[in-house]
This record gives structure tokens, C-alpha cells and sequence, in this order.
């Protein structure tokens, strides 16, 4: 059983931030593309994202599509 973070300190919102950046910061190049997106051809998509239904019994995802806000609205 794991104890509560409550109280502890360390454990707060701001800490735990903290953490998480450092751990993100710790990736490298090859590792964000093979771990921490997708992105590429719609059947590159498809094979990515069954991948990963697969190995972590996925029902749904969550998609940021202009992540870059670079996608010109169609006139």
C-alpha cells in the first residue's frame, strides 16, 4: 500500500511539475518520437495508433491537431 503524498514534503503540485520536466528534459530526439507522439502519413497513423491500442488497451485518444497553430484556414 502506498502512502498518501499529503503532507509529505516534496509531494506538492509545484514539485511534482518540477519532476516532470526533468524527466521530459531527459529525452532524447529519438526517444520523444518513439515514446511520446504520432504523427506522420494517415497510414503511418493507423499502424502507430493500433500499436499503441495494443500495448496499453487503449479506448481512446485524446488529439491536439495544430498543436503549431500552423494550419491555414481554408478560404
Amino acid at each position: 500500500m502506498q502512502q498518501a503524498a499529503v503532507g509529505r514534503t516534496g509531494a506538492g503540485p509545484a514539485e511534482r511539475l518540477q519532476a516532470r520536466v526533468e524527466r521530459l528534459a531527459a529525452l532524447s530526439y529519438e526517444q520523444i518520437l518513439a515514446e511520446r507522439v504520432a504523427f506522420g502519413s494517415a497510414a503511418g497513423l493507423i499502424d502507430r495508433l493500433t500499436k499503441l491500442r495494443e500495448e496499453l488497451s487503449l479506448d481512446g485518444i485524446v488529439a491536439e491537431l495544430d498543436a503549431g497553430g500552423l494550419i491555414r484556414p481554408s478560404a
